[in-house]
């Protein structure tokens, strides 16, 4: 709707209208229709102020936020030091537009304040997830709506994060097809999720996976075909490794010494001949 706004001063004399807007606080972004709106104030006269909405298309979709990796950190850096002007400028983080970010690694790491729900990003594009709340100690939100298909490495991804429990993240169950390296995931968390259904066949680092996690008990039968390193996947861990399987399937060669036998036959694990296992158990 066309608004009026009376100027102050007045003069009978006319002439040619001049333009003017302001972007900062006149941009406005209307998502579902991939449209930015602009709000032009044209100066009719000197005693008449119209200030006009104008609306254009955008062809890639994207917000007038729209992230990328080239501003991401700084965004964020931003919103640390002043959330509600960066909201008022960018948009609530929550709505942050991240289609074209492919890497959110180190994003929240050693931030210890960050707390907000973000489970409306849409990461679909994201390949790389590592160290993205590493030390990030007051970080527990249910990321389970994510699209992590995209992802290739989440090495450390919640590593000391101590109080992230993993609400959420038995979803991303059939959206792990492409990780390969999950060293470190989630030690030192307070990781408790059931991830018994995780598919997690083309991961070739599990080493330290859940190090120091003492609240995961959780038992786990994922097909690990193949298996390049596992040191220390469960040192310091409450996993169980006595009743039914923990992991089957281990099909990598390396060195395995012949007192972990034992250990691998009691948990039921399937083992193929000269195999691997070097778990370092609590």
């Amino acid at each position: 709707m066309t608004k009026l706004r009376e100027r102050s001063t007045a003069s009978s004399s006319s002439s040619s209208p001049s333009y003017r807007h302001s972007s900062s606080q006149a941009r406005r972004a209307m998502p579902s229709f991939h449209q930015i709106a602009l709000f032009v104030s044209v100066l009719v006269s000197s005693s008449l102020l119209v200030v006009v909405p104008v609306t254009a298309n955008n062809p890639n979709g994207e917000t007038p936020w729209a992230l990328h990796n080239n501003n991401i950190q700084s965004r964020v850096q931003q919103y640390m030091k002043d959330p509600d002007a960066t909201a008022q400028e960018h948009g609530a983080i929550r709505d942050w537009d991240l289609r074209n970010v492919t890497s959110l690694r180190n994003l929240f790491s050693f931030n210890e304040r960050f707390n907000e729900d973000i489970s409306r990003w849409n990461v679909s594009a994201v390949t790389d997830f590592s160290s993205m709340f590493w030390d990030a100690s007051r970080f527990d939100r249910n990321l389970g709506s994510w699209d992590v298909s995209k992802a290739e490495t989440m090495a450390c991804m919640f590593c000391g994060a101590r109080k992230f429990k993993g609400e959420g993240l038995e979803q991303w169950s059939d959206k792990l097809h492409n990780v390969k390296d999950m060293f470190n995931m989630f030690g030192g968390s307070d990781i408790q999720a059931d991830l018994r259904d995780w598919e997690v066949y083309s991961v070739t680092n599990f080493r330290e996976t859940f190090k120091d996690t003492p609240n995961y008990k959780q038992k786990l039968c994922w097909n690990v075909t193949p298996v390049a390193h596992a040191v220390d996947m469960f040192n310091g861990s409450g996993a169980c490794f006595k009743d039914d399987c923990v992991l089957y399937e281990i099909s990598v060669e390396a060195g395995c010494s012949a007192a972990w036998s034992p250990l691998v036959m009691s948990s039921l694990w399937l083992v193929a001949a000269s195999l691997v296992v070097s778990f370092c158990l609590a």
